[in-house]
């Protein structure tokens, strides 16, 4: 994977410095990522471009059922508008920063299709959690503590900064944004904005659910993974001290209105 993302750094500064990326770009990097991660099965119909979304405000989506990632009509138009109103980036810089999110976008569904994987053959909590989620009926409202949605956007941002770090032109906003974006994401999940408190994600998707962890307790997870990154990632409880020391990071993410990935 780490060979990809310094091809794909490479093809972004070589082929796409001052045009938006394009569906043969896009589809590049689906087969690549298909067949790195060994998900063909999981997304045999492919990579589509177009359509209507689904859901409000998303740019791009996986369809478990008919085994396809798709690029809705107003993906570039949203990511654009993020980059103008979020990121604060309005000059020649927009375009790579564009480009930049859109990888992102992709990258996050294609952690989906690998989550499908990981759910038949894992054994490790983070599958124990995708399964969790099987079958169950989700929202935007509950988007922000979804496991998979905060795996996948984590994984995804994690790329996004090794695609941006192998790149010889350096645009420290971006790099800083898309820093701050994960840390916003996976920040957000903890407060219960209905009743203005903080509940760790897994907590609050099991009491939506009513699902019973009794089958791995949370406190033998929490005792597995002691370091802040690891809960931060499974959505285990942290401190207040560190929940503010983690927002403080999320910089201009938090003034983000939108949700670009489903």
């Amino acid at each position: 994977m780490d060979e990809l993302l310094v091809e794909i750094g490479r093809r972004l500064e070589s082929e796409y410095l001052d045009k938006y990326v394009d569906e043969e770009f896009l589809r590049w990097i689906f087969n690549s990522v298909v067949e790195i991660q060994g998900t063909f099965e999981h997304v045999c119909n492919g990579f589509e471009m177009g359509g209507r979304s689904p859901f409000l405000l998303a740019a791009g989506g996986y369809n478990r059922v008919e085994k396809k990632i798709q690029f809705f009509d107003l993906s570039l138009a949203m990511t654009k508008n993020e980059v103008h109103n979020d990121m604060k980036v309005r000059d020649s810089r927009s375009i790579i920063a564009t480009n930049i999110l859109m990888v992102n976008t992709l990258l996050h569904e294609l952690e989906h299709v690998n989550q499908e994987k990981k759910r038949r053959n894992d054994d490790s909590f983070e599958a124990y959690l995708l399964n969790a989620q099987e079958d169950r009926q989700e929202s935007i409202s509950t988007y922000d503590f979804i496991p998979g949605e905060r795996f996948a956007e984590n994984i995804a941002t994690k790329r996004t900064m090794g695609i941006l770090n192998s790149m010889s032109i350096i645009v420290p906003e971006i790099y800083e944004y898309v820093e701050q974006r994960r840390n916003f994401h996976i920040i957000k999940g903890y407060i219960d904005e209905v009743n203005q408190c903080m509940v760790y994600p897994v907590k609050r998707y099991a009491d939506r659910h009513g699902i019973d962890f009794a089958d791995m307790s949370l406190e033998e997870a929490i005792a597995t993974y002691p370091e802040l990154e690891d809960r931060l990632f499974y959505g285990l409880p942290i401190s207040d001290e560190e929940y503010f020391q983690v927002r403080a990071k999320a910089g201009l993410a938090n003034a983000r209105t939108s949700y670009s990935l489903w």
